[in-house]
């Protein structure tokens, strides 16, 4: 029984981290567009469109293994990548196991990882996954996110250089709703993280990640929003 819970668990982290590579493809074509239609929705018509072509061809011909295998990928990397789109590219997964015991953070003091959520600055709002980033508790009781984005371009495509420069997310006490520890999965990495639900704004309630380099750190940052929030980490 043990052995077969262990494969189990093998074959989903396989999948949780093939999954994770294709949710970092996706979302990096996302950031471009080409003739005003974004990288990724073009990658999905391709991978339909191919299903579709050697379906028909095996239908024309005749249906071989090359056909088959063929129609299967291109067919699984498309719902795949709609799947993921609809999460927005994010694959977390709770594991609600955290150490009993943390220090809580001090005023000011800044902690470096990574952020995923809704950032905003000057009026915009955008989602971003794995920025790095720093959080940090003000004098105000407030808690600040910060992260730079970085733009790159690259010829004919249309990059979204407006977003270059620092982003924000707010979160006060009082806003939060609950904490959940578990792990982010993208590209190839997988992070001790928490899952943040928070009030952004009186009729508008969202998420945010933080990844981080330890479960310590992550162990830490849930029981310092758990506590100020009183709310129970999950």
């Amino acid at each position: 029984m043990a052995c077969i819970e262990h494969e189990r668990g093998s074959v989903m982290s396989g999948i949780r981290r093939a999954a994770a590579f294709l949710a970092r493809i996706g979302y990096t074509l996302s950031r471009y567009k080409l003739l005003l239609i974004r990288l990724d929705s073009l990658l999905m018509l391709g991978l339909f469109g191919m299903a579709f072509y050697l379906g028909y061809l095996g239908w024309r011909d005749s249906l071989t293994a090359g056909h088959l295998a063929g129609t299967v990928l291109s067919l699984l990397g498309f719902i795949t990548l709609l799947l993921l789109r609809a999460r927005q590219y994010t694959l977390f997964v709770a594991e609600g196991l955290v150490s009993p015991l943390a220090d809580p953070l001090h005023v000011e003091e800044k902690i470096w990882l990574h952020g995923t959520g809704f950032f905003s600055v000057s009026g915009m709002r955008r989602r971003f996954i794995e920025l790095p980033a720093v959080i940090w508790r003000t004098e105000l009781d407030e808690y600040i996110l910060m992260a730079y984005v970085q733009v790159r371009g690259f010829p004919l495509l249309d990059a979204p250089e407006d977003e270059r420069g620092l982003w924000y997310i707010f979160a006060r006490p009082q806003d939060i709703r609950a904490v959940v520890a578990g792990f982010l999965y993208f590209g190839l990495s997988r992070r001790p993280a928490l899952q943040v639900l928070y009030r952004e704004s009186p009729s508008v309630e969202a998420a945010f990640y933080l990844s981080c380099d330890s479960a310590a750190q992550r162990d830490r940052l849930c029981h310092e929003f758990a506590m100020r929030a009183q709310v129970t980490p999950r």
